[in-house]
């Protein structure tokens, strides 16, 4: 069957028109569907502002209703030279002049298929004018470098500048490209006019204008601040400085009167007695070197008190106290009006003592438990005189413990046959009845000890080298031994008499001789040479007789022991004719005997004593001096200086106690003439340790006021730092507000825009905002960077407690810092410079401080409410060190230095409700310093060494910070108060100290505080921003804690561009 196209043709074309009905109906019904999805792209701004040659120029684009974020391209057309396309603004400095044409599109990030917008701009860059900036020349100083930089704009670089009249001071010269440098050496004002001359090819072009230098003379200034006080009847000592001129300074009193006792010298001395109390206005005038502009002057006005004579200390050291010995000792103190009452501060007496009114310490001390050789212990007591004048001092009292021992410390050595023994043992410091025992060893045959009166006793017949133990037990069961070890030598036979008297003719004369060293009785004879005629010696020894020839007459004798012992001795006999023919009597030779005594001596630990050991003595004069024995061996050295001759001959006995000792030393000694030795002697030396300085008030003050110095400084900087954190991270709405975004508008019905690109606030425009109104989207700032000054100038003081000094201090500290923002983040760097002085007591002991810091601080603000900020820094530290010891009326100096690291990490929220903002935050603050160790100068004894510091502090705070914000016309004012708990959770500062005079001595340990533990802090100030981007802010800032208050003012200023 065959079918016609037509039929089929039709159904194919009845077909299209159903599909095509079907879509149109489709595109219909979807178009405004979709036309109503799809939002509308827009660009900003619609026209840009001129631009000038050689002028930055900076222009945002802000794209809306669409999917953020956006890209932003040149699409047509070419932006001027030197301008360039930064994502969403451009900026550059522009370099030819003309009417630039270009298209910029924005897309933005809809899926699947991204939106665009396009703007066609027209950029006009005008032509700078050729001119010479009108930044007027900063003043100068006389004598100091100067540098200025003349500038232009417009026309051809390089420029060439040059003085067209006028002239510049002396000493200032102006250079082709500008700069002005130099040292002004005149005063005065000078004007002149500078020509500046650009590179045009042909005819350059040229600008002229007016400059003023103004030349001041240096502004001089004389220190310290305020002098110290002085007291009537007390030495005083001030050294003036001054700088800001040129050495050497002259000084000379201007105004008022010195107190009378003191006086002025011309290099800025004051020095004297003060005599009369009272306060005295002066004005001291310092007066430079220079020459030329000069000299120069600087002044300043002191008010000098003189307090009544203060009260002094009369006792140094409190003797020895000996366990369970009565024991009564009294305080003296001077310069004050009697009676005074003495009452007991800090620390305690040793059990059993107490302290009178009157200031007798007495009582029976009770031994230490456990018993050591001995206990110190350190008390601080008060006095007040009739007048009510009071005073602190601190003491140190000792304690000997005196545990039983036996006496004597040696057993002498003795010779077989001739030294006769009858030697008692004592019993020291035992309670009786007590009991002595012969333990070990054996004594050598003749000599024998009885227990019942504790005497050895005999005359030995053997020799050799013997010993034994001695043990001793008293009435409380306390038991002590002690070991002796004794030579007894085979005797000596020796002639003692080694010298004769000389004898005169027709005087009969008598000399008797004397050996030692054998058994008696001893014989003599001459077996050499011949006595003078007339004399003769007898077999006892005796030279004898009278004779009538003159002369000199040697001859050897022969002495002989009851044993056998033989010994030779040559003498010389010598006889002078008579003076006169008058008789003489007879002429008898004897040796005197030598006599000393035992003594007692107490010293203190490290200082060498010296003792006279002719002094008292009889039998001179003497010709020798031995020491026999130092018990304990380890106490120190002992070494006899002598001097004199003749019978002014003197004997000294030195005894230098080792650095670590104290307690009792004992040391044996004779002393001899010509022809005899004394028996021994014993001198006992009880060594006083010296003060612990860790528990002197002065020393642990100074040791406080460092720690403190160096926890302030690195607070401080935190501080300044925190202040510029705290604005960056709610930075507000547009390019004005207060860390939350402000936005201004004023009264008076005058339409205000809000802040957007190219719309300076302020500019009237359509679409009005209500009054004072307050946007708490908290967008970004458009700034970049940011520049800022911060500081605070604090003053304070800290109680005493646990033995340590109250303290006064004055603490300044500014900072100084740029930075920008990197997307939701911010970076910056700052540098800071720190003062401090603390003042210890009130016996001039103080600490001068400063601190160089160089820091680095961010953020990271990722949403509307929540931020997180941290910093790091590090500081240089130097002190100057002034001490008081307790101990002597001298001052001890040093200085110190060391380094110092810190960190702050802040985490917290920006909660707005309205006009009002709460910042809860919490914070943790790092300290590590490291002071180096010094060494005090200025006394020889009670001078300090300290060892390397390190000191370790971490604190966490939470905190409350409140602002309340009211727009103004001229911009934004804002009062905060700020709430801060802090917290200590590390602290650790001990210093280790020596004596500076000991090499190989103790070392001491003292805790190092610091301020008290939990700290509560409360700010108040008040903030102003006008609508420069200038942010000045000021406020008060008190720290308080348990032991005393910090009390600050703190000021802000900041800038945004």
């Amino acid at each position: 069957m065959t079918t016609s196209p037509a039929p089929i043709l039709q159904r194919w074309i009845h077909r299209c028109a159903l599909a095509l009905m079907a879509m149109a109906l489709s595109v219909a019904v979807l178009l405004p569907v979709k036309a109503m999805a799809q939002p509308a792209l827009t660009l900003s701004p619609e026209t840009l502002p001129n631009a000038s040659t050689q002028v930055y120029y900076f222009q945002f684009f802000s794209a809306s209703g669409g999917v953020a974020p956006y890209t932003h391209r040149i699409s047509a057309g070419a932006l001027p030279p030197g301008i360039f396309l930064f994502g969403n603004f451009m900026s550059g400095v522009p370099s030819i002049a003309g009417t630039y044409s270009f298209s910029i599109t924005a897309t933005d990030r809809t899926s699947p298929v991204p939106l665009t917008v396009t703007r066609d701009y027209a950029l006009v860059v005008e032509q700078t004018p050729f001119v010479i900036d009108e930044a007027m020349p900063p003043v100068a100083t006389a004598g100091r470098n100067y540098s200025h930089s003349i500038t232009a704009r417009g026309g051809i670089k390089p420029y060439a500048f040059r003085v067209e009249s006028g002239a510049l001071p002396l000493g200032l010269t102006l250079a082709s490209d500008g700069s002005v440098s130099g040292i002004p050496m005149v005063a005065g004002t000078f004007d002149i006019n500078v020509v500046v001359t650009d590179s045009t090819s042909g005819t350059p072009s040229t600008a002229i204008r007016s400059f003023r230098f103004v030349v001041e003379l240096p502004v001089m200034s004389v220190s310290p601040e305020r002098p110290s006080h002085a007291a009537v009847g007390s030495p005083y000592a001030m050294s003036l400085g001054a700088v800001g001129g040129k050495e050497p300074y002259l000084y000379a009193l201007t105004s008022g009167v010195l107190p009378e006792g003191l006086e002025l010298q011309s290099n800025g001395t004051i020095t004297g007695v003060p005599e009369v109390v009272g306060s005295y206005e002066i004005i001291i005038t310092a007066t430079d070197g220079s020459t030329g502009y000069g000299p120069i002057t600087g002044s300043r006005a002191y008010t000098m008190v003189v307090e009544p004579p203060r009260l002094v200390l009369d006792t140094g050291v409190l003797p020895v106290a000996t366990a369970a010995q009565p024991y009564i000792a009294r305080l003296g103190v001077s310069n004050g009006v009697a009676p005074y009452e003495f009452t007991l501060g800090s620390g305690t007496l040793p059990p059993g003592l107490t302290l009178a009114e009157d200031g007798t310490i007495s009582g029976i001390p009770a031994r230490p438990l456990p018993p050591p050789d001995f206990s110190q212990y350190a008390f601080v007591f008060n006095v007040v005189d009739a007048n009510r004048r009071s005073a602190t001092f601190s003491m140190d009292m000792t304690v000997i413990d005196t545990p039983i021992q036996i006496g004597p410390a040696v057993v002498p050595d003795g010779i077989a046959g001739v030294t006769e023994y009858l030697l008692p043992f004592t019993a020291e410091n035992a309670t009786a009845p007590f009991a002595f025992a012969l333990q070990e060893g054996a004594l050598p045959q003749g000599l024998r000890f009885d227990p019942d009166t504790a005497t050895l006793s005999g005359i030995p017949t053997e020799s050799g080298s013997f010993a034994f133990t001695l043990q001793l037990t008293d009435a409380e069961n306390r038991i002590v031994a002690r070991q002796y070890a004794f030579t007894i030598a085979a005797p000596t036979l020796a002639l003692t008499s080694t010298a004769l008297s000389a004898g005169t003719t027709g005087v009969a004369y008598r000399h008797l001789l004397s050996a030692g060293g054998g058994a008696e009785p001893y014989r003599f004879r001459i077996i050499e040479g011949a006595m003078p005629p007339g004399m003769a010696l007898s077999v006892d020894g005796e030279i004898s007789g009278t004779t009538h020839q003159a002369g000199t007459f040697p001859f050897a004798i022969e002495v002989a022991s009851a044993t056998r012992q033989l010994s030779v001795q040559a003498l010389t006999l010598q006889i002078n004719p008579p003076a006169s023919m008058d008789s003489a009597p007879v002429i008898t030779t004897t040796v005197a005997p030598v006599i000393i005594s035992s003594r007692t001596v107490t010293m203190v630990a490290g200082v060498a004593a010296t003792i006279e050991l002719t002094e008292g003595a009889t039998g001179g004069p003497f010709t020798a001096a031995n020491v026999v024995s130092l018990s304990p061996a380890n106490a120190g050295t002992v070494s006899i200086d002598h001097g004199g001759s003749g019978t002014n001959t003197h004997y000294a006995l030195r005894f230098a106690p080792a650095p670590d000792f104290s307690g009792v030393a004992t040391v044996q000694y004779t002393l001899g003439n010509s022809g005899a030795i004394s028996a021994p002697a014993t001198i006992v030396f009880t060594v006083v340790p010296r003060p612990d300085p860790a528990h002197d008030p002065e020393v642990l003050g100074l040791l406080d006021a460092q720690a403190h110095s160096a926890r302030s400084f690195a607070t401080a900087q935190i501080g300044n730092v925190r202040q510029r954190l705290e604005r960056l991270h709610g930075a507000g709405d547009g390019r004005y507000g207060f860390s939350d975004g402000l936005t201004f508008a004023s009264n008076g019905g005058i339409n205000r825009c809000a802040s957007r690109v190219a719309t300076p606030p302020g500019e009237t425009c359509a679409r009005p905002l209500a009054d004072d109104v307050v946007v708490s989207s908290r967008h970004r700032s458009d700034y970049l960077f940011g520049t800022w000054v911060a500081g605070t100038l604090g003053s304070g003081e800290r109680d005493a407690r646990n033995g340590r000094e109250a303290m006064d201090f004055e603490t300044r500290g500014v900072s100084g810092g740029g930075d920008m923002r990197i997307g939701d983040g911010y970076a910056g760097a700052s540098v800071g410079y720190g003062r401090d002085r603390t003042w210890v007591g009130d016996d001039d002991t103080r600490s001068d401080a400063q601190a160089y810091t160089l820091s680095v601080y961010g953020g990271y603000a990722p949403g509307d409410v929540f931020f997180i900020d941290g910093m790091l820094g590090y500081q240089s530290l130097h002190y100057d060190l002034r001490r008081s010891p307790t101990a002597t009326a001298g001052d001890v100096k040093g200085r110190r230095n060391g380094r110092q690291w810190f960190a702050a990490l802040t985490a917290g929220a920006d909660l707005e409700r309205g006009r009002w903002q709460f910042t809860p935050y919490g914070r943790f603050e790092f300290v590590r310093a490291t002071l180096d160790g010094y060494r005090e100068q200025g006394d020889p004894v009670y001078a300090l060494r300290y060892d390397d510091q390190t000191l370790r502090s971490t604190s966490a705070n939470l905190g409350l910070r409140v602002d309340y914000r009211r727009t103004m016309g001229w911009g934004m004012f804002a009062p905060q108060l700020r709430l801060e708990y802090q917290r200590d959770v590390e602290r650790d500062g001990a210093a280790t100290l020596h004596y500076a005079d000991w090499t190989q001595g103790p070392a001491y340990r003292a805790d190092v505080p610091g301020i008290g533990r939990s700290r509560l802090e409360i700010g108040l100030g008040a903030l102003f921003e006008n609508r420069a981007q200038w942010t000045f802010a000021f406020g008060y800032r008190g720290l308080f804690d348990d032991d005393g208050s910090d009390h600050g003012l703190t000021f802000d200023i900041q800038h945004e561009f």
